[in-house]
């Protein structure tokens, strides 16, 4: 873990505005979110692993409704994790919240999940290292279950240089209440520690893992939500 993402996850606040005004289009991301876990879990209960989970306030709200019978998160911010407690209380099941990364959180569970949620956290490994988590995370999943991935991608030939130009213009024009210094480490923070992936690769990384399926369940410009499913032997 590099000093400049430890850095930005600290300064949880400037990311907190960015959520609570919409700025990466998480009402929208999580809007079709919701109306996908609906239609998919209806009232059957499911276990929840969510890897880099933030104050899980959009999860949180995506899951109401349904019957989630544990809930289990990570994330690196201590701020954020006790919002998350908060946040996760209305779901009325046992949730157990630890500070560590999404690597280290699949290698500390034990028991299997019906629903590994990564969102806005992928896209921090290099190639290898989702390799390696999609073959860990199929690992905890339980027959049937499913890998979410909310995230940036590049597009379809798009290079990683020419993605982050793109990108950080795109959101420098978004974020328009940070102030400079916030906005200056968020660009930073992006353009030092983002590695994303186009569907294409993801999906064939999910696929070699024994996570087929693979369905596209909402796309807002550079964000694309995505379900691999472990299909029952």
């Amino acid at each position: 873990m590099n000093a400049a993402k430890n850095e930005f996850f600290d300064q949880w606040s400037a990311y907190a505005e960015i959520l609570a005004r919409n700025y990466m289009h998480h009402d929208d991301i999580f809007g079709a979110v919701a109306a996908y876990l609906a239609a998919r879990f209806e009232h059957k209960p499911f276990a929840v692993l969510d890897l880099g989970s933030g104050n899980a306030f959009h999860l949180a709200r995506a899951l109401a409704g349904r019957a989630v019978s544990r809930y289990v998160g990570y994330d690196l911010s201590e701020i954020a994790l006790a919002e998350a407690r908060e946040n996760l209380a209305g779901l009325g099941c046992a949730v157990r919240l630890q500070r560590a990364d999404l690597r280290a959180g699949l290698r500390c569970e034990a028991e299997k999940f019906d629903l590994i949620v990564a969102s806005f956290a992928l896209h921090h490994l290099l190639s290898a290292d989702k390799r390696a988590f999609f073959q860990q995370a199929a690992e905890r999943l339980n027959d049937g279950g499913m890998v979410l991935v909310i995230d940036t991608f590049r597009a379809s030939g798009e290079s990683r240089e020419l993605y982050l130009d793109r990108y950080c213009d795109w959101l420098g024009s978004r974020c328009q209440t940070l102030d400079a210094a916030a906005l200056a480490g968020l660009i930073d923070h992006i353009r030092t520690c983002d590695f994303p992936e186009n569907a294409e690769d993801l999906a064939r990384m999910a696929g070699n893992a024994g996570l087929n399926g693979a369905m596209k369940i909402h796309q807002v410009r550079w964000h694309e939500s995505w379900g691999f499913e472990r299909s029952g032997v």
